[in-house]
């Protein structure tokens, strides 16, 4: 028996907070579309459309969305059967529609902002610029004007290393300032506050006279006997080591005098710094020491000694470090994961406080910071925005609410969700669809409202009239055992008459195909569609009139993750002579590698700042780890881009755009002599080849190089139609790559 009743536009009640929810193909958009027309026509309490509010998902939906509302309260208002009065609400709602509030979430929190401007303090010129651009932007330039004095170089090396590469740094510092709506505790290691403990631990370690270094020289100062060794390993795990597995350990320590600070003390622990072993021997002698010491084990001379130093030393490490109790439980270090978390909040800390002060300024908001600012001004003690928001609107429709985040529910729940209110707060949306889990949204939302709404106000559309009875079924048995608690209820299938897909096999309409690499699924993906299209015993269509035809290529359709992917399929099909086509919808003026050539602009726009110099020998030309790059400030190095920038400048202002980039980068392979220079001889050698070159080495290069080749011909073409000024050209860029952006506001 189904938990909840199915939801009838006409006649279930709107109320207070009520659920809908509304799997693929039920329906959903026809019942949303008729809820606001019963509430504009219904006799008791009736709404003009401005009372209503309307939130769906993308610019798209939105509009559909209003087109399919205007149609229905059109055809209404000339339906014979209404009264004169109902029609009469139905022809004020049309001539009343420029006034209808159907927006995606963003959309709304801009409207609010901008039609508020004293209420919600915000400034009256305002412009909405894609996610993450301002705050990639201000990363990027704090990390190029690090200097050395700023934070602790192993700091700055880890979390490079760690994030494999500064564009991925740069991203996931990014990443943690645009999505600051993750639930608490979601973050697992470390805390914040763990994090700011330890980057202060790795300033004091680095002294002679820390605690830390104290307890390594108590350590590895002493020529520890074999004897001390062995008795203290025996007490402990009653095992013994051979003479070459002591001589190693004997090595190992050795090989440890005159480090200090925390990452070269845990990497000479936990790695190999003798070069003696693949098993590190000295872990084993390691661990036999806390636990000895743990347990109150005797011991007697040298090995006491030996043992309480041991211990000594893990006391100071102890919170970055993971352990546990038992022979066969290694001692891990944690000191590098806490150093990249510690330099991503450093960064993240930094970039915040200015940012709010650059957004505040200059009326340049980010879509995170529009859902914030709102949701912010409405928690407020005695706000002055939510009574004007309760006032203008008595009934909230969130469609697509399986997407909503933490914030974007309580936004809505503050205003229209109090209990004593009168306001209706409809939730629309479907749990089995929710696709943004990446950006912190997952299904807390949907889940905590879900709990909050009464039995009596929750429904459901329960027949699916897009799918067959086939795929509808097996959509069933795939979502039940994911969607246990609170409980899974099926979908029917509404769909009659229509062409079925005949399986070569008898099989189902879905089928899970294991693979080991993404070579692997591409090869069998390939393989499934040659089945399909075999002419003897491949798949075919039974249509409605009873005919029988073969599935054609143009029937199939793949999906994809990336570029690479993409590829390599469109390669197996070629091979296997199958036809197919490429389907993208993605501008060029949206690719990540867009933000690096904007870089180079604004270089070339002020070229005697360093600090856009060091941003360019950080982005994706050269990608210069953040410890290498203070190094060639220090070392002057950065001068010499700055004498040549004033020469590229003057091509470009020409309208030389072309002849400044090959200019720029011809002149870049001496970063590879620097880097030699350095010390850094295998990285120096790559980048002493020309940046085409280096990068059609990539997996993806092919891809970079021609959205390069695309974007300066593009830049070329548009100084030839008089724009040459390097300004003109980065704010166009802006401005197209926030038109590629499906999420941009209307």
């Amino acid at each position: 028996m189904s938990r909840h009743r199915v939801f009838d536009p006409d006649t279930s009640p709107l109320e207070g907070t009520m659920l809908l929810e509304a799997s693929a193909g039920t329906g959903k958009t026809y019942a949303l579309e008729r809820i606001v027309a019963r509430l504009v026509g219904r006799d008791i309490n009736p709404l003009r459309i401005e009372d209503i509010l309307v939130v769906t998902f993308t610019n798209r939906a939105a509009r559909e969305m209003k087109e399919r509302i205007r149609t229905l309260l059109s055809r209404r208002s000339k339906e014979t059967e209404r009264s004169n009065t109902q029609r009469d609400r139905y022809r004020a709602a049309i001539s009343g529609f420029d006034r209808a509030a159907i927006y995606t979430i963003h959309g709304f929190c801009q409207m609010v902002l901008s039609s508020w401007p004293f209420e919600s303090s915000s400034p009256f010129r305002q412009e909405l610029v894609p996610g993450g651009v301002m705050e990639s932007g201000e990363v990027r330039s704090w990390i190029s004007g690090l200097q050395k004095e700023d934070v602790d170089r192993d700091l700055m090396r880890t979390a490079y290393t760690l994030s494999r590469g500064i564009e991925n740094l740069i991203s996931s510092i990014t990443d943690s300032i645009v999505k600051d709506n993750i639930p608490q505790d979601s973050r697992v290691l470390p805390t914040e506050n763990e994090s700011a403990d330890f980057a202060a631990f790795v300033d004091t370690s680095t002294r002679p006279g820390s605690p830390l270094n104290i307890a390594a020289v108590s350590l590895f100062s002493v020529d520890w006997s074999d004897s001390a060794i062995l008795d203290l390993l025996k007490a402990a795990t009653g095992k013994k080591k051979t003479a070459p597995s002591l001589a190693k350990i004997r090595s190992h320590i050795s090989a440890c005098r005159g480090v200090s600070g925390i990452l070269p003390i845990s990497e000479a622990v936990f790695g190999d710094p003798a070069g003696v072993s693949i098993k590190n021997h000295f872990l084993d002698l390691f661990h036999a020491g806390v636990t000895i010491i743990d347990e109150s084990t005797a011991l007697s001379g040298e090995a006491s000694g030996l043992a309480r130093v041991l211990a000594g030393l893990f006391h100071e490490m102890e919170p970055y470090v993971e352990f546990s109790r038992g022979a066969d439980k290694p001692i891990v270090s944690l000191a590098k994961p806490y150093m990249q978390c510690a330099f991503s909040d450093m960064a993240r800390k930094a970039v915040e406080e200015k940012l709010e002060n650059l957004k505040d300024s200059s009326g340049r908001w980010g879509y995170a910071d529009l859902i914030r600012r709102v949701a912010d001004k409405i928690s407020e003690t005695d706000s002055p925005l939510l009574p004007i928001l309760r006032n203008r609107f008595k009934a909230a429709l969130i469609d697509e609410f399986q997407d909503t985040d933490p914030r974007q529910w309580k936004l809505f729940n503050t205003i229209f969700g109090d209990p004593g209110s009168p306001h209706l707060l409809a939730l629309i949306g479907d749990p089995k669809q929710s696709i943004y889990g990446f950006r912190g949204t997952g299904l807390q939302a949907y889940n905590d409202a879900a709990s909050t709404v009464s039995e009596s106000l929750t429904f459901r559309l329960d027949t699916n009239y897009r799918s067959t009875s086939l795929l509808v079924s097996a959509g069933n048995r795939f979502f039940a055992p994911l969607f246990r608690t609170p409980g899974f209820e099926a979908v029917n299938s509404g769909k009659i008459d229509s062409d079925e897909l005949l399986w070569r096999d008898g099989g189902t309409a879905v089928s899970f195909i294991a693979a080991e690499s993404k070579q692997q699924a591409a090869a069998s993906i390939v393989s499934e569609i040659r089945s399909l299209l075999d002419p003897a015993d491949g798949g075919s269509w039974r249509r409605k009139s009873g005919k029988t035809e073969p599935v054609s290529a143009s029937d199939i359709a793949v999906l994809v993750r990336g570029k690479i992917e993409e590829d390599d399929i469109l390669y197996r099909l070629a091979a296997a002579g199958i036809p197919a086509v490429q389907i993208r919808s993605r501008s060029v003026f949206a690719r990540d590698f867009v933000s690096v050539i904007r870089g180079l602009l604004e270089a070339f726009e002020s070229p005697r700042n360093t600090s856009l110099w060091r941003s360019v020998l950080m982005d994706g030309f050269f990608s210069l780890p953040p410890d290498l790059l203070v190094q060639f400030e220090e070392d002057g190095r950065i001068d010499d881009f700055v004498e040549r920038g004033g020469e590229w400048q003057s091509l470009f202002l020409a309208g030389r755009s072309t002849e400044a980039f090959e200019a720029f980068l011809t002149f870049s392979s001496i970063v590879g002599t620097w880097t030699r220079e350095a010390g850094r001889a295998e990285l120096g050698e790559y980048l002493s080849h020309p940046w085409p070159q280096r990068v059609l080495a990539d997996p993806d290069g092919m891809r970079q190089w021609q959205d390069w080749r695309q974007i300066c011909e593009l830049i070329q073409n548009r100084q030839a139609e008089g724009v040459r000024d390097i300004a003109g050209i980065t704010s166009w860029m802006t401005e197209q790559a926030g038109n590629a952006d499906p999420r941009r506001q209307g």
